[in-house]
């Protein structure tokens, strides 16, 4: 007997048009299911800056639990109107970075030596592998020229 096909869910509000539309990007098969390495591309996608950790407790939460490896839309999009309503994964405000970044520029200089920079990147909080940073800053240097 062929499995039959769950119907196409709809969004009741933009919210949830907004998920779907970013969860339908990345739902190559057209199945409402994406691959759960995805998850953090599309989260960001929604505007959400959620670290490693959070991105695992997404797919956690929603993963098939039958096929595992897949997310489908069913379970991601209850999670993430919550998620979103409850203002999870956002960046932080700028009063918040301005805090940070003067708790780093120890002696008040207004700025960060390339030197403390590439300390705080590589080996504070989630930190960067080697490449990852020297991507970021050649990119950065390329933005400059």
């Amino acid at each position: 007997m062929a499995k039959r096909e769950e119907p196409k869910i709809q969004a009741n509000n933009d919210l949830e048009k907004k998920i779907i539309e970013a969860f339908e990007v990345f739902d190559h098969s057209g199945k409402q299911v994406v691959d759960v390495r995805e998850i953090g591309t599309i989260l960001r996608s929604l505007g959400c800056c959620p670290t490693e950790a959070e991105i695992q407790e997404v797919i956690l939460a929603t993963e098939n639990k039958e096929a595992t490896g897949n997310v489908p839309l069913a379970n991601f999009l209850p999670y993430m109107c919550k998620s979103m309503i409850e203002h999870r994964f956002y960046p932080a405000s700028a009063e918040m970075l301005l805090a940070a970044f003067r708790y780093f520029d120890k002696e008040s200089k207004g700025y960060l030596t390339k030197e403390r920079f590439a300390q705080l990147m590589l080996e504070e909080g989630e930190p960067f592998t080697q490449v990852h940073f020297l991507v970021l800053v050649s990119h950065k240097l390329l933005e400059m020229v």
